[in-house]
């Protein structure tokens, strides 16, 4: 295959070699795509990963503060003189011993003052004063309700001594803060619908004696810090989760397993949903399926309270369709840059190939005319403006006996040489084909020695290179037309010889043609002529049988009537027939255009020839369903002879069953009726061979049609001719 390969064209070899250039292209930015690919998929991980971890820290110490800022607002409560009066009014029996202000004056400051402390803050659902009093009952509650600031009256205040976070509260230090889980609100025992999370803040104040007396709390809508934790990571294609410290989902990429520990959902934590794997806190990136979906995860917990060891962990999560995603429109992106890439360079090859192959078929054109030059059997010369012979061919050598290295750098001039003392081919004549830029042919002859001279054809062309409007050369060529130059003078003698023969022959054609078309006139004269002479005394002998019928005669002498009659009408078509048959040979019959019915013209034939098919027992039928034009412009005589014609040699062969005559119209492109006859019969038929001679005058079938049918022969040939 290689040495096929060596032994092809230059152009078959670029060919293969610009293939092979694409397809190491093609490899190359497959490789290049492929490298990329591993690379830069693991790049895109590693890169979301830090930001993951960035994420998940960010969140964490946004929770902590958010817990630390409300803690600091419940201290600010704390310590305000309207909490330390009211505490002092209610362990004194109602009067504050300091000032002596009753229990209801604190009791109305704090509720301005938890009133104004809830307006300013839209995320505090809830502030409330509880003593130990009365099993923990509520001394000022104040809460947001349908974005309305209200106070709840004291009939509506409720007894806490047995809630969780009482107990909790009252067993803490004084240095020490209460918060509590992020959960779903409840009221009454029972959750709050619409169902809103939250998370309760609480500082303790204290008697005298150092014993626990009571406690702000206030309750904090969670769903502001949750939906702007949300809002975080989904900006950044990123996942959150928060889990409690019984490992169930406060928030979830599945909002359905949130809550679950207050929804009674016993399988939404990260446990169940992770397939028992550990919590991801170790500072590295761990890979999960959670809700059967893979993602990169990396949690941070913080404490919510070391006295009961309660905490909360937030866990970022990088769900690996996102990093699918990012990686799809990566490698979009460098599929199409690629695409381009490849594309460039393939224009780049198919440019370098066209001009390389301008350059191979330069290349075989210039092989090519050298071929042509050489192999030519006239002699090709090119000269210069002086007449100085610039290439020589092989025809040249074998016409003039000068071999190429003899005839460089002659003038052409002197390798003709013309004879004879006016010379057809000079100096001038090369130079007027160099200033008019015009080919010139000229005929010569040239001396040739030891035999006769030759007869040459000289065409000169100039030499005009494509790009360059500047002669540089003319070509010369020569041919030997000595035996073309005897042919002619051969074929001229010839020609004289032939163009008195023709004048001759046409003189004597034109004598016969006017002796005929003479004779053809006296013919057609003497039948007209011969025609009315017989005419005139047929009419005579038909009057005569005609009066003769009206006298008392025998029934022998009626049928030699009916004979003279019957004789008088074959003799009277006959004579009608030839008639019409010498007018139109003689080109005088008449077509006369009318306007007239077609199906009243084809029914009058029918009524007039349907008494002769009743004497011969046949039965004529007209069929007219496809006539779909009745008005027409023709010439209704001419027609009506065609049918009577037709019909009448229907009935003359048949003598049984019927005669059909079908008639059919239709419109051409050129809006021209074509109307279409066809008569069908169950005559004695004709053969193959007489069909071919059956519309030629005075022709039947045979000898016997004549003798046993009678007629002459002519309305077929008539009927074709009209």
């Amino acid at each position: 295959m290689i040495k096929q390969w060596l032994n092809s064209d230059n152009k078959a070899r670029y060919k293969t070699l610009s293939y092979l250039g694409y397809f190491a292209i093609g490899c190359s930015c497959l490789l290049f795509f492929l490298v990329y690919s591993s690379i830069a998929k693991q790049t895109i991980i590693e890169s979301n990963k830090k930001t993951l971890v960035q994420l998940s820290h960010t969140a964490a110490q946004e929770m902590d503060k958010v817990f630390t800022d409300y803690a600091n607002k419940v201290l600010f409560l704390r310590a305000s003189p309207s909490v330390n009066g009211l505490s002092q009014a209610l362990q004194n029996n109602g009067i504050d011993p300091i000032d002596g202000t009753t229990r209801q004056q604190w009791q109305g400051r704090l509720q301005h003052m938890f009133s104004a402390f809830v307006q300013t803050n839209p995320e505090v659902r809830q502030v409330r004063f509880i003593s130990r009093l009365n099993n923990g009952r509520e001394i000022v509650r104040v809460e947001r309700r349908n974005d309305k600031i209200v106070v709840v009256p004291d009939s509506l205040l409720q007894e806490k001594g047995s809630s969780e976070y009482f107990s909790a509260i009252s067993s803490l230090k004084s240095d020490e803060n209460y918060i509590s889980d992020i959960s779903l609100n409840r009221e009454y025992g029972v959750i709050e619908t619409p169902i809103w999370p939250t998370f309760r803040v609480a500082k303790p104040f204290y008697d005298p004696q150092g014993e626990h007396f009571g406690f702000v709390i206030i309750n904090i809508d969670a769903s502001f810090l949750l939906e702007q934790l949300q809002r975080d990571f989904k900006h950044s294609l990123f996942e959150l989760a928060i889990l409690n410290s019984s490992g169930y989902f406060i928030t979830a990429p599945n909002p359905a397993l949130s809550f679950g520990f207050d929804l009674h959902i016993p399988d939404s934590t990260w446990q169940a949903q992770t397939g028992q794997a550990p919590l991801p806190l170790e500072g590295e990136i761990q890979q999960v399926s959670l809700d059967d979906q893979p993602f990169w995860a990396i949690g941070k917990s913080f404490s919510l309270s070391t006295h009961e060891e309660r905490q909360l962990t937030v866990i970022g999560l990088l769900p690996a369709q996102a990093v699918d995603a990012l990686w799809a429109q990566q490698r979009n992106m460098m599929m199409l840059l690629l695409l381009v890439i490849l594309l460039v360079l393939v224009a780049v090859v198919q440019t370098y190939q066209k001009y390389l192959n301008k350059i191979m078929v330069l290349y075989d054109n210039q092989s090519l005319y050298q071929a042509i030059v050489a192999g030519s059997s006239d002699a090709i010369v090119s000269i210069d403006r002086q007449g100085m012979i610039l290439s020589w061919n092989e025809s040249a050598t074998f016409l003039f006996g000068l071999s190429e290295e003899e005839a460089l750098n002659t003038s052409l001039l002197d390798a003709v040489g013309e004879a004879g003392g006016h010379k057809v081919l000079d100096r001038a004549l090369i130079t007027r084909v160099f200033d008019a830029k015009e080919h010139m042919v000229v005929t010569l002859e040239s001396r040739s020695h030891g035999a006769q001279n030759k007869v040459l054809s000289v065409n000169l062309s100039p030499v005009i290179a494509v790009n360059n409007k500047n002669m540089s050369s003319i070509s010369a060529i020569i041919r030997d037309v000595t035996d073309s130059r005897r042919s002619e003078t051969k074929i001229l003698q010839m020609n004289e010889s032939l163009e008195q023969q023709v004048i001759q022959r046409t003189q004597e054609l034109e004598t016969a043609t006017t002796e005929a078309i003479s004779a053809n006139q006296l013919k057609s004269e003497f039948v007209a002529n011969i025609s009315h002479e017989i005419r005139t005394p047929l009419n005579g002998i038909g009057g005569m049988v005609e009066l003769l019928k009206r006298e008392y005669l025998s029934e022998k002498q009626l049928g030699y009537l009916a004979m003279a009659k019957n004789s008088i009408a074959t003799l009277t078509v006959l004579i009608n027939d030839l008639l019409d048959l010498s007018k139109i040979e003689s080109g005088n019959l008449q077509v006369e255009l009318d306007a007239f019915d077609l199906l009243d013209n084809v029914c009058g034939v029918i009524n007039m020839m349907s008494l002769k098919a009743e004497e011969k027992g046949l039965i004529l039928l007209l069929d007219s369903v496809e006539l779909t034009h009745c008005k027409l412009i023709s010439d209704p005589y001419r027609i009506k002879q065609v049918l009577v014609n037709l019909i009448g040699n229907a009935i003359k062969f048949s003598t049984e069953g019927y005669v059909i005559v079908k008639v059919s119209t239709r419109a051409d492109e050129s809006d021209n009726i074509n109307v279409e006859f066809s008569i069908t019969d169950n005559g004695i038929g004709i053969s193959q061979v007489q069909q071919k001679k059956l519309f030629k005058p005075f022709i039947q079938a045979n000898g016997s049609i004549t003798r046993d049918f009678g007629g002459t022969g002519l309305g077929l040939s008539i009927s074709k001719q009209y």
